[in-house]
C-alpha cells in the first residue's frame, strides 16, 4: 500500500467510528419507534372515533369547537382533525398515521440554515440554467433582442443586490 492509501484509511477511521456510533443510537431510535407507534396509532384512532362520537352529540345545538376548548383544552381543533381522520379512513398502518403526530408547522419561526425559501429555489435554477445557456452560447453572441429582454428582467434584481452599481434610473429599451 502506499503512503496515500495509509493516510486516507487513516482519515478515514475516526468517520468510521463516528458513523457506527450514530447508526446504532438510529438502530436503537427506530426500535423505540416501532414499539410505541402501533400504541399511538391504537390511540389515535380512538381518539378520533370519540371525536366523531362528541361531534354528532354536539350536533347543531353546542358549537364543537367551543365544547373542546373548554372539556380538551390541550387539545387543538386542527390536531382533533388530525385524530378525526385516523378514524374516518380507519388507517392503521403507522406509515399512514404519522401525519397525525406531526406537530402544525409554525410559520412564525424562522425556517432551519439548511432550508431555502421556495423562491430562492426558482432564482436558483433560472441562475443556473442561464449560466448552463451562457456557457454554451456566449451572451455577447446573443440576439440583441434576447440581451435587452434578458436585461430588462434582471435589472429589477440587480439594482437589488447591486444598489451602488445602479443607482442611477432604470434603463429603458429602445
Amino acid at each position: 500500500m502506499s503512503q496515500d492509501t495509509l493516510a486516507a484509511i487513516n482519515d478515514l477511521q475516526p468517520i468510521a467510528h463516528r458513523l457506527r456510533d450514530r447508526q446504532e443510537q438510529i438502530d436503537k431510535g427506530k426500535q423505540h419507534l416501532c414499539e410505541n407507534i402501533a400504541e399511538l396509532t391504537s390511540l389515535a384512532y380512538e381518539q378520533g372515533r370519540d371525536i366523531i362520537l362528541a361531534k354528532t352529540k354536539t350536533g347543531k345545538t353546542i358549537k364543537f369547537s367551543e365544547w373542546l376548548h373548554i372539556h380538551v383544552p390541550t387539545l387543538q381543533l386542527s390536531q382533533a382533525g388530525k385524530y378525526e381522520r385516523v378514524a374516518t379512513e380507519q388507517l392503521t398502518d403507522p406509515r399512514q398515521c404519522i401525519f397525525a403526530f406531526l406537530p402544525e408547522a409554525d410559520v412564525k419561526k424562522l425556517l432551519p440554515a439548511r432550508c431555502k425559501p421556495a423562491p430562492w429555489e426558482v432564482g436558483w435554477g433560472f441562475a443556473h440554467r442561464l449560466h448552463s445557456l451562457a456557457a454554451a452560447t456566449p451572451i455577447c453572441d446573443w440576439p440583441t433582442q434576447q440581451r435587452d429582454y434578458l436585461a430588462q428582467e434582471l435589472e429589477p434584481l440587480a439594482r437589488e443586490l447591486w444598489p451602488a452599481r445602479f443607482a442611477g434610473p432604470p434603463a429603458t429599451l429602445t
